[in-house]
């Protein structure tokens, strides 16, 4: 099998034959990776191969370049380099240039990021100081729309490559002969030649941050102003839009410097509103938001300066207040005629106008919002359009976050009862922008609504149970549950609603996107449930469980299967609210449902979202209710080692983990059995190295929650799991400077667990190990462990976890706490423990630094 059939088998719509290409390039790389790197140089040439197998050719070498640049960093300067470094200098930037040139556009971008991330290793190191003037001299030199897009395709990501001072520093060196590309692109005519344009104006977007000794001085900072606002008055709709992105920009980062040219901007602004492509009002809008983000900032840094007797480095100048005239009515007429998408969050003009407006308004509050509230009142009267109301509930909307809160107050009492009076309306035309902006202001200031609050549940049911906006409803009554629901607010209407929607699903057969809506309210009614109400809940469980038992009856249907999930869920929530308030006769009837339902669909396809939420209901009650009701847990245990053996399946694997960790915890003599099954699954899972690695942690946990059970009270389990933590913790070594984030996360997430299930295992196992110290011999890595765990890891979790490892190993070793008495770090951490300002490692420290210090 040749390179070419390696790297299209990569690709392959088929996981096997994807692996097994896979594994063959790394056997390939780590047998000769000098010849390997050759193979790869030619494949990536090679115009007559495919674009998609160039691609990965082109993006396995750019993998390649930056791993020898990692390793280069760390290999000793005697060595003699690879030839991989030799054709690093030398062959590999002309091979890239000649496919800037080629007919594949695949091909041309991954050679420009290859090309990027050579050249952003030269920069950082200081090396190859006139790359760019060659780059311009090539350009002078041929007039390929090809190579010239490449070229400024790879400035563009070599401005995106890092965020490094040291990069950012020595980049800016080069401004102007980047600056000089860009602006001969900008300078090419002919029609053919657009795209160099939205090339080049691409990457000035990106060169922005890097300008800053070019924008410093004022000519040249004139001619770059007049060369954007030129490309304002093309005729091109996507060189406008990408220029008013620019011009965001430089608002953002160079807003002292707009006063010359603002009022070009906005008359070209103006110009846009008034009728232009979506795409380019867009941008305009976005860059007016800009603007106003930036003044709202500069006043706020500038008013804490006074405060503290500062005076301020910048000022605002007010752009937003001069353009209020003008631009205020434009955005409000935006939000009136264009208010779609509104219910899907859509980002289009009539969001970027609200979005604009709100943050006006807090640029220029009084000018602003006085605007805005004489539009709303205008356009909110009985006598008005359906259009005029929905453009004035938005613009309500749309001001009401940050400070219009507090000065519309007065304003949303007295346009609280047409609210109240549409929402109670038959027009479904309002009705559904009505019952969104209540669930708005429930929201963001839920102390309007709570005057009139019954008379909104009671219109809101009523448009609930006659499916009058249904989805909308939903939203807005999930919203006033959530911030009135526990102070009992909602109490009076929580039975007759569950009844009435319960039934409805039961007996009209709605769309499943409609199930999901209704469950979702009734998990809220119940979580957000006061504590007078908890009569009305466990009326519930009875109905819930008669319908989950009559389900049970019902096989290979998809919408009583989410039913079940459903109802699983909501069951689950009632046990999580009222816990072992429930008679432990509904807990069993509970269990009993889930036997079933486990036994109902046994012989199916399996269902990963109706096992998922049997699993977090099983959890849930094995936390929350009585230890004796447990009995009947053995029946589950085939589903619970079905789930577990999953385990390339995160989320019901590892939910799986989680109850059997409740289970061992609360273990009985009657479930022995199933826990050495679950330890033989742990041992061959952490033995697969094809097992998703996010499950390992959560297996390391798993095995101190088994060493709880008095059946692996066994030396031999003992001696087995500390082997297990102990090669853990070594393997953990290759990774620790790895500068990939997610390995990081990765990283931490094993120390804990290990750190979680050695505790586990010397706090289970106390008696024995006190009685024989010679078991203190295994543990003599975990000082080691301990100390290179703080030394690389200092946060909060990990000081958390050493804290009580420490304090455990020498309360049941005399060994341990006369060693780790006389080390320094051990001294330092319990100190610092000790003193945390978070509860729970102060605790867990006062107690270490009393038993191991005092």
């Amino acid at each position: 099998m040749n390179l070419y059939e390696t790297l299209s088998f990569a690709q392959d719509v088929d996981l096997g034959v994807r692996k097994n290409a896979e594994l063959y390039l790394n056997e390939l790389d780590k047998k000769n990776p000098d010849k390997f790197f050759f193979e790869l140089i030619e494949v990536f040439g090679d115009e007559s191969a495919a674009s998609e197998i160039r691609g990965l050719a082109g993006l396995i070498l750019k993998n390649k370049i930056v791993s020898f640049n990692q390793n280069e960093k760390n290999r000793n300067k005697k060595e003699k380099p690879s030839s991989i470094g030799n054709f690093f200098e030398k062959e590999t930037k002309e091979l890239l240039v000649k496919i800037f040139e080629s007919f594949s556009k695949i091909a041309r971008r991954t050679a420009s990021q290859i090309f990027a991330k050579i050249t952003s290793i030269e920069i950082l190191e200081g090396e190859d100081k006139h790359i760019f003037k060659n780059l311009c001299v090539l350009l002078s030199k041929k007039k390929s729309l090809h190579l010239h897009c490449s070229v400024l395709e790879t400035i563009d990501f070599i401005c995106q490559e890092s965020q490094n001072p040291l990069f950012v520093k020595n980049l800016t060196g080069f401004s102007e002969e980047i600056l000089e590309i860009i602006v001969n692109s900008l300078k090419i005519s002919g029609e053919q030649n657009l795209e160099i344009k939205f090339a080049a104006l691409n990457t000035l977007n990106t060169f922005i941050p890097f300008m800053v000794d070019i924008i410093n001085k004022k000519d040249a900072r004139s001619f770059i102003f007049k060369l954007i606002l030129d490309q304002l008055s093309k005729k091109e709709k996507k060189i406008r839009a990408i220029t008013f992105e620019i011009l965001g920009k430089i608002a953002q980062d160079y807003y002292t410097f707009l006063d010359h040219y603002i009022s070009v901007i906005f008359d070209f602004t103006i110009l846009t509103l008034k009728g232009d492509d979506e795409l380019v009002t867009l941008q305009a809008i976005e860059l007016w938001s800009t603007i106003a983000d930036t003044e709202f900032e500069l006043t706020t840094n500038s008013i804490q300066a006074i405060n503290e007797g500062r005076v301020p480095l910048e000022y605002s100048r007010n752009f937003i207040l001069q353009s209020n005239s003008l631009l205020h009515p434009f955005l409000l007429g935006f939000i009136k005629d264009h208010n779609t998408g509104y219910e899907n969050d859509e980002w289009n003009c009539c969001a970027a106008a609200g979005t604009c407006l709100n943050l006006m308004s807090q640029a220029a509050p009084s000018e602003i919002i006085s605007n805005t509230i004489r539009f709303i009142e205008k356009n909110l009267l009985m006598t008005s359009s359906s259009k005029s109301k929905e453009g004035a509930s938005l613009a309500f909307v749309a001001v009401l976050d940050g400070i219009g809160s507090k000065m519309l107050y007065s304003h949303a009492i007295k346009m609280l009862p047409l609210w109240q009076y549409y929402l109670e309306d038959i027009d479904p035309s309002i009705q559904s922008i009505i019952t969104w902006t209540i669930g708005k202001i429930c929201h963001n200031t839920p102390y309007i609504l709570r005057v009139t609050l019954d008379r909104i549940i009671q219109a809101i049911i009523i448009n609930l149970v006659n499916q009058r906006t249904f989805y909308k409803t939903c939203w807005a009554f999930n919203e006033i549950l959530q911030v009135y629901g526990k102070e009992g607010l909602a109490d009076w209407c929580t039975e007759g609603v569950f009844f009435s929607l319960f039934n409805f699903i039961w007996f009209q057969e709605p769309e499943n996107s409609m199930i999901d809506e209704i469950f979702e309210v009734f998990c809220s009614a119940v979580l957000n449930s006061s504590v007078r109400n908890k009569n009305r809940i466990v009326v519930f469980i009875p109905v819930l469980l008669l319908k989950l038992l009559e389900s049970t009856k019902i096989r290979n249907c998809n919408q009583i299967r989410k039913i079940q999930s459903h109802i699983c869920r909501v069951l689950g929530c009632i046990v999580q609210r009222l816990g072992k308030k429930i008679n432990p006769n509904l807990i069993e009837q509970l269990i009993k449902a889930l036997i079933l339902i486990v036994s109902s669909i046994r012989d199916e396809t399996i269902n990963w979202t109706l096992e998922e939420e049997i699993l977090v209901c099983l959890g849930t009650i094995i936390q929350k209710s009585q230890k004796k009701l447990f009995g009947n847990l053995g029946e589950l245990t085939p589903f619970l080692l079905k789930c577990l053996e999953n385990e390339n399946n995160y989320q019901t694997c590892s939910l799986a983990i989680g109850v059997i960790g409740d289970i061992c915890r609360t273990a009985d003599s009657e479930i022995e059995l199933f826990v050495e099954q679950v330890a033989g699954i742990i041992f061959s899972i952490l033995k697969n190295n094809n097992t998703i690695s996010s499950i390992k942690p959560l297996i390391l946990v798993c095995l101190g929650d088994l060493s709880l059970t008095e059946r692996f009270l066994s030396r031999e389990f003992y001696e087995t799991v500390v082997k297990i933590f102990k090669e853990t913790a070594a393997f953990l070594e290759d990774f620790e400077n790895s500068d990939d984030i997610e390995i990081r996360e990765w990283n931490l997430q094993i120390k804990e667990s290990v750190l979680e299930g050695m505790v586990s295992i010397i706090q289970s196992n106390q008696n024995k190990i006190q009685k024989n110290e010679s078991a203190g011999e295994k543990l003599k890595w975990v000082c080691k462990f301990l100390f290179k765990t703080l030394s690389n890891n200092r946060t909060s979790r990990m000081s958390e976890g050493c804290t009580g490892l420490v304090g455990d190993l020498s309360l049941n070793f005399h060994f341990f706490r006369k060693t780790l008495t006389k080390c320094p770090w051990v001294r330092q951490l319990l100190f610092e423990s000790k003193n945390s300002s978070i509860n729970k490692i102060k605790t867990l420290g006062a107690w270490a630094y009393e038993l191991v210090i005092n």
